[in-house]
């Protein structure tokens, strides 16, 4: 719904940015700002790690459905649950029966979805293939990195106030986004233009301010 000819990196960076303006209110209400229920180690590396990957995971999905179809982009980014279990299997931890059967569907499932033939003309069939195969495999990533980000966040969260969590989540990783955007050469400036603006989303327009 966001028109004009803005990256899917910006996109996330605007949706980060303005989430994270949205929990500092609660975080701030909640009266709760306490940090000290996490170590040293949790709060400068476990705490960024895990908001990198939350940062990731966005991208990679937004990028995914820039070369692949809707049903792939959102199936293969929600594959979270199922490499957890996969790792469950992988390192020797015991997984319930009903999770197996799951993780099996699960993956069946995505096979289908991610194989299913697209109508592209013959002459550009190949061409098309590999992109949508890119953004299959970037779609997987983002899955790759929910399962580390919510690994990450499992011990974190019950030891600090959600709303406190989620504005630091959503704050350091618009940073680590912004940093991405800016090391990768992309296109952007400290104002609120439509495009390549860092504040754009505050931009007056019905598919900006209003839709973020």
């Amino acid at each position: 719904l966001q028109h004009g000819t803005v990256t899917p990196a910006m996109k996330i960076f605007w949706r980060l940015n303005s989430t994270s303006i949205l929990f500092l209110w609660p975080a701030m209400k909640s009266g709760k700002i306490d940090l000290s229920g996490l170590s040293w180690f949790e709060m400068f590396v476990v705490l960024p790690f895990a908001a990198m990957n939350y940062a990731i995971v966005n991208t990679a999905f937004a990028a995914s459905l820039e070369l692949t179809s809707l049903v792939n982009a959102f199936i293969l980014s929600n594959l979270a649950s199922l490499i957890i279990i996969m790792s469950k299997l992988v390192t020797g931890v015991k997984v319930a029966a009903l999770e197996g059967v799951g993780t099996v569907v699960g993956i069946s499932g995505a096979t289908i979805c991610a194989m299913a033939p697209s109508e592209v003309p013959d002459d550009k069939i190949d061409a098309v293939g590999s992109q949508a195969m890119i953004g299959n495999l970037l779609a997987v990533f983002s899955s790759v990195a929910m399962s580390i980000y919510l690994m990450a966040a499992k011990n974190l969260r019950p030891r600090i106030d959600l709303f406190l969590f989620m504005f630091l989540i959503f704050a350091l990783a618009s940073v680590f986004q912004l940093a991405y955007i800016i090391f990768s050469g992309q296109s952007y400036e400290l104002s609120t233009d439509d495009e390549i603006g860092v504040f754009g989303w505050l931009s007056l327009r019905k598919d900006r301010l209003f839709l973020e």
